[in-house]
């Protein structure tokens, strides 16, 4: 698995309403 995969997956987990909005922190 690619990190930037991991870090879709990621979002998911997280909560589309928050990552629909904003991009993730880094």
């Amino acid at each position: 698995m690619e990190p930037y995969e991991a870090q879709k997956m990621m979002a998911e987990i997280r909560g589309s309403k928050e990552t629909a909005t904003q991009p993730l922190p880094l």
